[in-house]
């Protein structure tokens, strides 16, 4: 309506310029009615387009004090105009801003919201792991010794370390075994025993944590694998002691005889053992035995058995093994502990061995009767010279 006034009123103003006062001032009300119904740029256009004919109309004759009214009329409505269209353009800014702050505040709560369930969840993950750590660390303190704790431990691995495959964790349980055997158990050999290289931090760290809980049972694994080796082994050689042997021995002479398979039993006793005590000392003695049963044990094969049969003698049990090949690992043990000097501390002593054969069940089936046997050999060795293997008497 106000366009269709505004042209009318344009239209006879410039039609008829001599009377052109009353058309421009009827202008006014639909210019007006422009910038306040159309907000902004239609009014503003329609105050230009009427100052342009107020030009034409003064460039056609038309007096300026006919068109000063509706002039300034025009331009009092375009500035009028442009205000508003400011305050608009001020008012759509704020409105702007409010949504995007209402955007960000939804945008910081859905934040939140998710932050609050990773942490719930997370919360749960850690009580479900303290429980299975829990759960661990109780199988671990029920068992005894590696045989029991071995699964223990593998099942830790796969479940806390799953990216150690095949070799890689046999060789992870290996050191594990060695650190065990050796009652090196705290978290930080553990954690060392551990090929982490190369993966995230939080492995690492769930490692240290677990290996917290892996050390508490395997420190008592390795107690009872010392208190059993102390009961088992001689402190000073490491080699069985008698009363275990003697055990192993009265089992292998039984088996023997039931399977019919060749067994053979060696007494080896240290040559004048007593002149190096008694020139040396006895630390130095110490070092000597320990020496001679480290090279016995790198004479014989890993099935064999060997013991501190008592201060100087070893006792050497061959399973399946007839008179010749008998015979034949006691003459290594005798040459390679002859040909061995050993090194205690500034001194270095030769030493020589004598060497007792007994055969089962080719001279005895009876193991106390085999020692003996054994024994009374030996003794001829060192009678006929010493640094000899003789072979018992049937």
């Amino acid at each position: 309506m106000a366009t269709a006034v505004w042209v009318v009123c344009a239209g006879l103003a410039a039609l008829f310029p001599s009377v052109s006062g009353p058309w421009l001032s009827a202008l006014v009300l639909p210019v007006a009615a422009a910038g306040f119904s159309w907000r902004g740029g239609a009014g503003s256009a329609a105050a230009g387009l009427s100052l342009m004919l107020c030009l034409l109309l003064a460039a056609r004759g038309v007096p300026v004090w006919r068109l000063a009214g509706a002039a300034t009329a025009f331009i009092a409505v375009a500035l009028l105009c442009l205000s508003e269209e400011r305050l608009l353009r001020a008012r759509l800014r704020r409105e702007g801003e409010r949504a995007q702050d209402l955007e960000r505040q939804a945008g910081l709560q859905e934040i939140e919201k998710e932050r609050r369930r990773l942490s719930i969840q997370a919360r749960e993950e850690s009580i479900g792991e303290i429980g299975e750590l829990y759960q661990l660390s109780m199988r671990l303190l029920a068992t005894l010794d590696w045989e029991q704790a071995h699964p223990v431990i593998e099942e830790a691995l796969v479940r806390w370390i799953p990216t150690l495959r095949g070799e890689e964790r046999t060789r992870t349980l290996q050191r594990i075994h060695a650190l065990v055997d050796q009652g090196q158990v705290s978290v930080e050999p553990l954690v060392q025993s551990m090929p982490l290289a190369g993966t995230d931090f939080q492995a690492r760290d769930r490692w240290a944590i677990v290996s917290g809980q892996l050390a508490l049972g395997l420190q008592r694994v390795a107690l009872y694998g010392q208190v059993q080796k102390s009961a088992t082994h001689d402190g000073l050689t490491g080699l069985l002691v008698r009363r275990t042997f003697r055990e192993r021995l009265q089992e292998e002479a039984e088996r023997s005889v039931r399977r019919s398979v060749p067994m053979t039993f060696l007494m080896v006793d240290l040559d004048r053992f007593k002149q190096v005590n008694d020139t040396y000392g006895h630390l130095v003695g110490d070092v000597v035995l320990r020496e001679v049963a480290n090279l016995i044990r790198g004479s014989v094969r890993e099935m064999d058995l060997v013991a501190r049969y008592g201060g100087e003698e070893f006792g050497v049990l061959l399973p399946e093994a007839d008179r010749d090949l008998g015979f034949q690992i006691a003459e290594r043990i005798r040459r390679t502990i002859e040909s061995a000097p050993i090194r205690a501390y500034d001194e270095e002593i030769h030493m020589t061995v004598s060497v007792g054969v007994a055969l089962c069940p080719a001279q005895t089936s009876d193991a106390e009767e085999l020692v003996e046997k054994a024994d009374q050999a030996m003794y001829r060795a060192k009678e006929t010279g010493r640094n000899k293997t003789v072979l018992a008497e049937s």
